[in-house]
């Protein structure tokens, strides 16, 4: 019997946090960034548990293992999202993929591998990509999300050089 640790379904909490940013529509050279970091979800170490579990009923030690290494070469960028999806298509049940892939793409903390994962699967009915920072959901926590975007809530990256004056006055003019 293999002894594999199952904490690594915890790998989204311990990947480095990666920052999308979005650029609003200002003259180019004092277009300011606003930055959007990962939101963790309503509930996510229940999440989180639920899907120890029906990975552990579901899978033996060996495919566990197997899945646990697609998931490290995937965290670390060795294998792109398409990979990652077909490797891991071979080790879950094809009636339990949907139900927990979506759960390991709601649970990753990185707003850039989401989306990667989003795509490869061909943005999927049972998630949904907020549209103001881009977080890959599922449709329970849309709502809770979506009340999360607030002004205090959001980083504004401001340039460290502004366009000349003259540049931004041309600017303001032809925006009002």
């Amino acid at each position: 019997m293999c002894n594999v640790s199952l904490d690594f379904l915890y790998f989204w909490k311990q990947i480095d946090v990666l920052v999308l940013c979005k650029v609003e529509r200002f003259p180019s050279s004092i277009a300011p960034k606003v930055c959007f970091q990962y939101r963790q979800v309503k509930n996510a170490s229940e999440r989180n548990e639920r899907l120890v579990h029906q990975l552990k009923q579901n899978m033996g030690p060996m495919l566990l293992e197997q899945l646990q290494n697609a998931i490290e070469a995937f965290k670390k960028n060795m294998i792109d999202a398409q990979s990652f999806v077909r490797i891991s298509r071979k080790f879950i049940d094809a009636s339990e993929f949907d139900a927990i892939f979506t759960e390991l793409v709601v649970l990753l903390p990185s707003l850039q591998q989401q989306n990667q994962l989003y795509l490869a699967l061909n943005k999927p009915a049972a998630l949904k990509q907020c549209s103001v920072c881009q977080q890959i959901l599922c449709k329970d926590v849309e709502d809770d999300h979506a009340a999360s975007h607030t002004i205090t809530n959001t980083t504004i990256t401001l340039p460290t050089s502004l366009a000349p004056p003259d540049q931004l006055n041309a600017s303001v003019r032809t925006n009002t």
